[in-house]
């Protein structure tokens, strides 16, 4: 006689829809009697443990009906399920129904969420496309209207980041009609960026001894470099400093060239991203160097100072001296500090 076994069937209100699987399982429970590889003629054989007689097993049906039905379950309600086990004894993983109770429910946590206004969310989209390349130099924007409905966002938003993307140079936006209307990808000119570096190297609150150190890194590798290709422009460095050796100059005056003098040995290293974050960096120092220069009311000894340091400096380029002037340009730059420091205009240390 065939002893059937424990059936396990999902229970109710956590069922998911039942897909062709589920039901194709549940058929397969349902009907497991008809399968022609097992037959109910074919018996294991098992000692009996009083007698020492044989006693028929179970039919290999038996054994997987229960299997079958479990089967079904898992496949009916996957995501609700227990340690089990079936009449076949082996453990398996059938469907419960179990709720959290009191016990073990957790608070609620309500964290603020983060107020991002749209048309920064705007610019951040259009900038990936920039930095993927997706959008290059001389592309066209697709219009305003059309790209705040690609975007799902407004027209004063997208109107906006595009606002914001016009003052940094990169896009640049003409009304009319025509190939030369709309907006357009620019390639942002070296002034752009200088600018924009500037004014963050401004306003980022860096300690002036970073500034410095940075300074020194970049100007060492441009005074080599301008060795190296040769393009050094010993007259256009001789013009600079007989400006700055002029006995009626003003503290203004001799800041403006001074700026001028190793923006120009920066240029003429060849590297146009070097000679941009150089000249970022001595612009947003510009105001400190100034301050330092007007401490002093009788400020010739520390332009009689820099002076003779900018003519060092100018004749070991001229002379092919790369490594010489970087060594000149760093001891001018770091003793220029020190005086900063003693006026008061540099508080922190080295």
């Amino acid at each position: 006689m065939r002893r059937p076994g424990p059936s396990v069937r999902p229970t109710r209100g956590w069922r998911l829809p039942r897909s062709r699987g589920a039901r194709a399982a549940a058929s397969f429970a349902a009907h497991n009697t008809q399968i022609p590889l097992w037959s109910d003629h074919t018996v294991r054989q098992v000692r009996s443990p009083p007698t020492g007689s044989l006693a028929p097993g179970p039919s290999l049906t038996d054994v997987v009906r229960p299997c079958a039905g479990v089967l079904a379950s898992l496949i009916a309600s996957p995501h609700r399920v227990a340690r089990s086990t079936c009449g076949c004894g082996v453990s398996t993983r059938a469907p419960v129904a179990t709720r959290e109770g009191p016990d073990v429910a957790t608070e609620p946590s309500w964290a603020p969420v983060d107020r991002v206004p749209t048309y920064q969310l705007v610019l951040s989209r259009i900038e990936e496309q920039l930095v993927s390349r997706s959008l290059r130099p001389g592309d066209k924007l697709p219009p305003e209207r059309e790209l705040a409905a690609m975007l799902g966002a407004s027209r004063p938003a997208v109107r906006e980041a595009l606002r914001v993307l016009q003052a940094q140079g990169i896009l640049k936006s003409s009304v009319g009609t025509g190939a030369d209307s709309g907006t357009v990808v620019m390639s942002a000119p070296s002034g752009a960026l200088t600018h924009l570096l500037r004014v963050h190297l401004a306003v980022a609150s860096f300690p002036l001894s970073d500034v410095v150190e940075a300074r020194v890194m970049l100007e060492r590798f441009s005074a080599v470099s301008a060795v190296q290709s040769g393009a050094i422009d010993g007259a256009a460095l001789d013009g600079i400093l007989t400006a700055m050796e002029r006995e009626d100059i003003g503290q203004d005056e001799f800041n403006e060239l001074d700026t001028r003098f190793h923006v120009a040995i920066a240029e003429s290293g060849g590297n146009r991203l070097v000679a941009d974050l150089t000249v970022a960096v001595r612009e947003s120092s510009r105001t400190d160097i100034h301050a330092a220069l007007t401490a002093d009311p009788e400020w010739g000894d520390v332009r009689s100072t820099l002076r003779a340091e900018h003519r060092a400096i100018a004749g070991a380029l001229t002379d092919g001296d790369g490594p010489g002037a970087a060594d000149l340009l760093e001891a001018h730059i770091r003793g220029f500090f020190r005086y900063m420091r003693q006026v008061g205009v540099a508080a922190d240390p080295d």
